[in-house]
């Protein structure tokens, strides 16, 4: 999927900067551009709504390679630490 196809999601995006933008802050650093997301989870487990997620950061680092661009995409789950630092 082209960078400006997946900004433009309706449903997923709602408020974006242009892909021109975004590909001149990519390229402002000579190496590899970070693709992050984070998140936590309680007791209840994983949400099935992480997948859209996990699938964006998939996709908009495809779509940044199509551009020519290094891509370390990243997902960080701190689950074990969401589940012991919960208060009574």
């Amino acid at each position: 999927m082209k960078l400006e196809q997946l900004i433009s999601q309706k449903g997923l995006i709602t408020q974006s900067q242009t892909p021109s933008e975004i590909l001149a802050r990519a390229r402002m650093k000579n190496k590899p551009f970070e693709v992050f997301y984070g998140e936590t989870y309680d007791g209840s487990g994983n949400t099935i709504d992480s997948m859209k997620y996990y699938f964006f950061v998939a996709n908009m680092a495809e779509a940044l390679r199509e551009e020519g661009l290094q891509v370390n995409p990243q997902i960080l789950i701190a689950d074990t630490a969401a589940c012991r630092n919960v208060a009574p």
